[in-house]
């Protein structure tokens, strides 16, 4: 049985909650990380990672990938990830 968005949150009330909260404005899409992308590799660029921060700013690192070094980084990172949360 598909819900209203009123009966979201009618149910969301009654199990404790507070308000439903939005997920603020959107500060990057899709598409823009795929246009940062593809124009570093059509300039011949190797990209290695991109990053984006909560401004929405898009970073694209360009270079040769270390693999043994982008395991430990990705292991790094996902910690630093979770502890935010």
């Amino acid at each position: 049985m598909a819900c209203s968005r009123g009966d979201k949150r009618e149910v969301f009330k009654a199990e404790g909650g507070g308000q439903l909260m939005s997920r603020g404005a959107q500060t990057f899409k899709q598409g823009d990380v795929t246009k940062a992308v593809k124009g570093a590799v059509n300039a011949g660029l190797e990209v290695q990672r991109v990053e984006i921060d909560q401004a929405g700013k898009i970073v694209v690192f360009a270079g040769k990938v270390d693999i043994a070094n982008t395991e430990n980084e990705t292991r790094v990172n996902a910690g630093e990830w979770k502890d935010e949360q």
